[in-house]
């Protein structure tokens, strides 16, 4: 299996196909964050989706070494998003089972750590199908939104 990136300038995708291998999660996270940066988001918006996908991708290596993910990052403006998509048996489906409670983790249950990492590492975290036989996760980091400045006193309702 080898390992392919396409790319479009400033506002298109860029894509990246590699097979699910642990070995391969440095250029996953390379691949976010200079797409991130190439599409004008902050470090802190780019780094927390590349913690993000290496969990995600970690998880489906751990599960079926023998797939390939796609990634592909976009840059929606507003917020930074990263698809990624592979054979839908390469993940136990249990694993997203995220709340937004506090988990409870048993003994063996550490590897369920990284989703639970990755849920709290983007502003958004959805399965969806990709025909019949892949499934995708993506995740969302927005632009942090402006602090609201106070108004200058206004002379008239101020009674000055």
């Amino acid at each position: 299996m080898s390992t392919t990136i396409r790319y479009s300038p400033k506002h298109g995708p860029v894509t990246l196909k590699l097979p699910a291998d642990t070995r391969y999660v440095p250029t996953l996270i390379q691949c976010v964050q200079s797409a991130g940066e190439n599409f004008g988001f902050p470090s802190s918006v780019f780094t927390g989706l590349s913690v993000a996908a290496e969990e995600i991708f970690a998880k489906v290596a751990g599960h079926h070494g023998e797939t390939l993910v796609e990634a592909v990052m976009r840059n929606g403006i507003y917020r930074f998003v990263v698809d990624l998509t592979f054979l839908a048996d390469a993940l136990d489906w249990r694993g997203f089972n995220i709340t937004g409670d506090a988990v409870d983790l048993e003994e063996g249950d550490v590897e369920e750590l990284g989703l639970l990492i990755a849920a709290r590492m983007t502003d958004h975290l959805s399965l969806y199908r990709e025909g019949t036989k892949a499934m995708g996760v993506r995740i969302e980091r927005h632009l942090p939104h402006e602090s609201i400045k106070p108004l200058p006193p206004d002379p008239v309702l101020d009674g000055a």
